[in-house]
């Protein structure tokens, strides 16, 4: 969009400088007079008769004028927090891709059963019997198909405990009376919670879930890591983070992606009891190793290929903690004695998975925001994790995906904007020849902004990119509705007319133009503000901005400019005239 926007007004320019001149001096032609009602249609001497009183209450009152365009900059600034941030707005792509993450030790023939149970509750059908198309409940749903375990190709490391449902969304003129996606969301959710207490489930989309986890190397939209060397400390920090976090408004879908969870049975030889038979550890392993993985006896030839004979203990002997106890173990002296009296055999919880980055392990916590923006939410969090957790010295919070792409798109933003800014700057002084106008153009700027944050108010649109693009966009808008009056000011001065007579005739024969350029940006992003087709999330922010940016143009510099130029230039009646430096007659006004 960016490349888009900036290909597209490089091209303007080339036109204007170019084709424009010639079509204009082969087929226009100059009117006679100069009179300059005469050339005006209806709608402009309508226009004109609205802003003529304008004009001369910022001219009798000109420090009212200045005060109310103030007043509405500062309150436009200070209504800033309540837009709330977000990296982008969510593209819609008509479907859910739905993940539910069942406890790690759960078997392939459980977790087969609950995926047909989640499948009946997306689409609606009653819990027993046949789904017949005439008794589903959410014809908003058209179809389910659902993964279980990891992918065919074997690229996403994950157990019988990973089910992912992808469910299309139907037509819009199906869906039930008042029910949204949003809503829709929230009823699913609901309902799962409750059938499935304990299983933690994910809300998001086909596209928009493989970027995330692109993003943040784990399945979420956002999430927070644990990173320390232990991974059992990490999951008991992991777990404060979750309690602290669940009572942030906004937070949804909050879940630990859990590494312990897999039985391990561990088995420590006493070096004590078995010093007493006359035997040392590295004994008692080598039975174990034999009893239970296997110890390989001899080999089998086929041709050229010949492999390991590998001998081990019955499964019946091997099945459990108890039996394994039993193992006889042989001593120097002949006789047998049971594993169990010479280590200790226990059963516990162990890793199943072990996340990694940059040579680290952590422990993730995912999440996902709905109903509030994402930055006030992440900041809360912050607040609410920092005041009840204690970390070691080894362990740290790390925080990834979307927040952590505004972030860093913030901190570019940071140095981009003020160098926009200065460059403008240095174009509009060498433009108008002196600061003072110059600064009267650039004040312009934060008026178009005060429109584009009010119009991001009202229609009840976060901040994001999209709508900082917008932002940068009605700068050029801002700076050449200024310039248009400005340098019109300055000719007519240089005519040899009053200070308030130059402003006055520069607001009023300069309006047609004025208007019109913000004519055109409005009307040409007036579709992409309107629209809600797919993709158009990302566009609407950025067409709101720039028309209420154009809006608010349209009417505060009005009032606002020919009181500057007059406070600007009050100290003297007109300016120098330039031709008589140069000894050129004085230019006549366009």
């Amino acid at each position: 969009m960016a490349h888009t926007y900036a290909f597209a007004i490089g091209g303007a320019i080339l036109l204007a400088l170019t084709l424009t001149p010639v079509l204009s001096a082969r087929y226009l032609e100059a009117p006679g007079g100069t009179d300059h009602e005469a050339h005006e249609n209806a709608l402009m001497r309508t226009l004109s008769r609205v802003y003529r009183p304008v004009f001369q209450f910022a001219l009798d009152r000109k420090w009212w004028a200045v005060g109310i365009s103030a007043f509405v900059v500062v309150a436009a600034i200070a209504a800033t927090p309540l837009l709330g941030r977000e990296f982008m707005p969510k593209l819609e792509e008509g479907n859910f891709w739905i993940r539910a993450s069942l406890p790690v030790s759960v078997s392939l023939e459980q977790s087969s059963k609950y995926v047909g149970r989640i499948r009946a509750i997306l689409l609606g059908c009653p819990a027993s019997g046949e789904c017949e198309p005439g008794k589903r409940t959410r014809p908003e749903i058209a179809t389910v198909v659902s993964q279980l375990g990891r992918p065919d190709d074997g690229t996403d490391p994950v157990g019988f405990y990973n089910i992912e449902l992808f469910a299309p969304l139907s037509e819009r003129s199906r869906w039930r009376k008042g029910v949204t996606k949003d809503s829709l969301t929230e009823e699913l959710s609901a309902e799962l919670s409750r059938e499935f207490p304990g299983v933690i489930f994910n809300f998001s989309q086909v596209i928009a879930d493989n970027v995330e986890e692109a993003m943040s190397g784990v399945k979420g939209e956002n999430t927070v890591k644990v990173v320390g060397p232990d991974v059992k400390v990490d999951e008991e920090k992991a777990q404060e983070v979750v309690r602290a976090m669940a009572r942030v408004k906004g937070v949804q879908d909050l879940g630990i992606f859990r590494s312990l969870g897999q039985p391990v049975l561990r088995i420590t030889p006493d070096r004590v009891k078995a010093g007493r038979y006359g035997l040392n550890v590295g004994d008692v392993g080598a039975v174990v190793q034999a009893a239970i993985g296997g110890q390989a006896v001899t080999q089998v030839y086929e041709g050229e290929r010949h492999f390991d004979l590998v001998v081990r203990w019955a499964a019946p002997f091997r099945k459990d903690p108890n039996v394994i106890r039993d193992i006889p173990v042989p001593t120097p002296d002949g006789t047998v004695v049971p594993l169990g009296q010479l280590a200790e055999v226990v059963q516990e919880e162990g890793p199943s998975l072990i996340y990694r980055e940059d040579i680290q392990r952590y422990v993730p916590i995912k999440f996902s925001v709905r109903g509030r923006d994402l930055a006030s939410t992440v900041s809360e969090a912050e607040e609410r994790i920092h005041s009840v957790l204690t970390l070691p010295y080894d362990t740290h919070l790390e925080w990834a995906g979307e927040i952590d792409q505004l972030n860093e798109t913030t901190g570019r933003l940071l140095w981009i904007v003020p160098a926009s800014l200065a460059l403008i700057a240095l174009v509009v002084y060498l433009t108008v020849k002196t600061w003072v106008d110059a600064l009267v153009v650039l004040a312009g700027i934060p008026v178009a902004c005060s429109g584009g944050i009010l119009a991001l108010l009202i229609t009840h649109t976060t901040f994001s990119i999209s709508a900082a693009m917008g932002f940068i966009s009605i700068f050029g808008l801002a700076v050449q509705d200024a310039l248009i009056v400005v340098t019109a000011a300055q000719a007519y001065w240089r005519e040899g007319m009053s200070v308030e007579e130059g402003a006055l005739a520069a607001a009023q024969r300069r309006l047609r133009p004025v208007l019109m350029t913000t004519s055109v940006a409005m009307l040409g992003l007036f579709p992409a503000a309107v629209s809600r087709g797919i993709g158009s999330e990302t566009q609407r922010p950025l067409a709101i901005v720039v028309i209420g940016g154009a809006l608010m143009l349209a009417v505060l510099p009005r009032l606002l400019q020919p009181a500057l130029l007059v406070l600007a230039h009050g100290g003297r009646r007109r300016h120098e005239p330039l031709a008589q430096q140069s000894g050129q007659p004085a230019p006549q006004a366009a």
